[in-house]
């Protein structure tokens, strides 16, 4: 007899089977309401930096090109003649506008010089695929959304713990349950 209870007892049961993938599917709702806006903002920040390379790489190569001017301007007498002339007047156009005419060489086009991106900046921008994006934006943008997965995380959770988790078997008296515990532990009749 006391195999046969040991046969029952070890096979999974329909509720046995049925409280894992509730339980999963609770804890995965949970993460979805908390962790989506992360993400979006997490995607938000990565385009920042993306962003901000961009643009530093930029200021980078106008940086470059001042320094080409001023070294010219102390290295190249000729140049700097003919900045003279175009600063103080020796050379005006009919407008009365100033122009200096720059060697080709120190001629500075911005549309030449647009900023390569680095492979991490370029892992940075392509990091979260389309699909999930698309997916997760209910959760991003709306408080009602994340509201309703918590809620329904939480009843699952419950109804997985209530209703789907098996008995451990009968308590024996060699195996107090929990409140049997307390009991013993804090309630003394004298």
């Amino acid at each position: 007899m006391h195999q046969e209870q040991a046969d029952v007892s070890s096979r999974l049961s329909l509720r046995d089977l049925l409280f894992w993938p509730v339980a999963f599917c609770s804890v995965a709702l949970m993460a979805l309401a908390l962790l989506a806006p992360k993400l979006g903002q997490l995607r938000a920040d990565q385009q920042s930096f993306v962003d901000n390379q961009i643009t530093l790489v930029q200021i980078e190569h106008e940086a470059q090109h001042i320094r080409q001017l001023i070294d010219s301007l102390e290295h190249d007498p000729r140049f700097r003649a003919q900045v003279a002339a175009t600063v103080f007047g020796q050379s005006r156009s009919p407008a009365g506008k100033q122009s200096l005419a720059l060697p080709e060489e120190l001629a500075y086009q911005a549309s030449s010089h647009t900023a390569p991106l680095p492979t991490e900046t370029m892992w940075v921008a392509n990091s979260q695929p389309k699909w999930l994006i698309e997916k997760l934006a209910p959760w991003e943008r709306q408080s009602k959304v994340r509201t309703a997965s918590l809620l329904s995380a939480g009843a699952m959770l419950v109804i997985a713990f209530l209703f789907l988790r098996s008995g451990q078997g009968t308590p024996s008296e060699s195996s107090p349950g929990f409140w049997q515990l307390v009991k013993s532990r804090y309630h003394r009749e004298d």
